[in-house]
């Protein structure tokens, strides 16, 4: 680890390790409150913002993620909207969550590079096959279009949950594939294909594989380009105007929903004026997850500490027949009157396992496997595989459906596509050489 991100770690893991430790006495006393919990909170962002800009470690991948993670939950738990009250205990556990996530990354990486291992991804396969892989990827929504009998984003969320998962799984890799090219070749015609995905994806109703694609490739531009800390700043800025404009998909679902007045109606009852309805999915959306993870604690006497149980369950997913995921899992233990399922934060599949242990066990794991997918050589795919995993954290800290079955399929899609070697087909073959 170079000097200043050692020394920026240092730092902030002795000032965090205080408040938290000034928290935990509180505890143990029962004296915590919410002003002063959430108080903390804030302080903890402050000090991370602040030493990132100092060090000039703000983009980075990991860190910056991990800033996304301490802002929806500052917004989420800050009680903003008349919705579901978060206590204390969330910022608590958003504490705990932050302390243990960033020494494990720490500590991992000492290790790490102490015992000499390295993930090294290797990319030297035949393009026809990737090229195949990303026309599949267009067939397979066109195909469930087909199957549905229309475009899920015109019929509303009764077609959208209808879609078949394995031909979702098999758009997703397409969009892994384009964006390997795509930031591999600088070809016009890839622009062309990541623009047909994000219209496919438009199109079947669901904003996850657009902020999919816009995250990879905002984390790659910022990350791993050599551009200055304004153009930066302004990526950023970009990106934030394109996450606000993707989700009006969510407000066109939401309004076909419940219909435009009474869509006003639940506006007015939360607490979001009506000039803000453009941007109103957003709040909505960041103040949804902590208020769930909070009913699930108010009523968690109901069902107990799972061990392992819930997670197990959510894997079972990929079986044929009707299984339960985290968000039917979160549905249950809300008491959701609709068949909704449900998002709970990425706090949530750790608490209900083991409580505050199984935040610090998941935070301690998760540290460790982003930073054992951190690239050590800068080849394409090395990065493009961390960066991946990244956006899957990103969208783990809003829903909460950790391991999700579908992007682990993903994930060691990947590998196997990654790994083989001198594919021979009668196609170009690209080596896989740095940034």
């Amino acid at each position: 680890m170079e000097g200043n991100r050692k020394l920026f770690f240092l730092i902030l893991l002795y000032f965090v390790s205080a408040i938290l430790g000034f928290n935990s006495i509180m505890v143990l006393g029962d004296m915590l409150t919410k002003e002063y919990s959430y108080f903390s909170l804030t302080v903890v962002m402050m000090l991370h913002i602040g030493l990132t800009l100092k060090y000039k470690i703000f983009y980075d991948p990991f860190l910056f993620s991990i800033f996304c993670f301490l802002l929806y939950m500052f917004i989420g738990n800050g009680n903003y909207l008349n919705r579901t009250e978060v206590d204390q205990w969330s910022d608590y556990y958003t504490l705990v969550f932050y302390f243990f996530i960033m020494l494990s990354f720490f500590l991992s990486d000492i290790v790490l590079k102490r015992k000499v291992v390295k993930l090294f991804i290797s990319f030297s396969n035949s393009k026809l096959i990737y090229n195949l892989i990303i026309i599949l990827g267009v067939f397979s929504i066109l195909l469930n279009w087909i199957i549905l009998g229309g475009v899920p984003i015109m019929y509303g969320d009764e077609m959208r949950f209808d879609s078949i998962p394995m031909l979702s799984t098999i758009y997703s890799l397409g969009v892994i594939v384009v964006l390997l090219l795509l930031i591999k070749t600088k070809e016009k015609k890839y622009y062309l294909w990541t623009l047909l995905y994000i219209l496919l994806a438009v199109g079947q109703g669901y904003r996850t594989n657009v902020v999919v694609i816009m995250i990879i490739l905002f984390l790659y531009y910022v990350g791993y380009v050599n551009i200055t800390f304004r153009r930066k700043n302004i990526l950023l800025v970009i990106f934030v105007l394109g996450f606000v404009g993707i989700n009006v998909l969510k407000l066109t679902r939401d309004i076909n929903l419940y219909g435009e007045y009474e869509y006003y109606q639940k506006l007015s009852r939360e607490g979001v004026p009506e000039e803000l309805i453009v941007v109103s999915p957003v709040i909505r959306t960041i103040s949804g997850g902590p208020g769930v993870f909070q009913i699930i604690r108010d009523n968690f006497d109901s069902f107990g500490f799972g061990y392992g149980k819930y997670m197990l369950q959510n894997i079972s997913t990929v079986l044929p027949g009707k299984q339960k995921g985290y968000g039917d899992i979160y549905h249950d233990m809300v008491y959701e009157p609709t068949e909704n399922t449900k998002t709970g934060t990425i706090l949530a599949p750790l608490y209900i396992e083991a409580g505050v242990w199984g935040i610090i066990i998941g935070a301690f794991l998760l540290g460790f496997l982003l930073r054992l997918h951190m690239p050590i050589k800068l080849t394409t795919s090395s990065i493009l595989m961390y960066l991946v995993v990244i956006s899957m954290f990103l969208l783990y800290i809003h829903n909460g459906y950790l391991f999700q079955p579908s992007s682990l399929i993903i994930y060691f899609s990947m590998i196997l596509l990654f790994f083989i070697q001198k594919l021979t087909i009668n196609g170009e073959k690209y080596k896989d050489t740095p940034c």
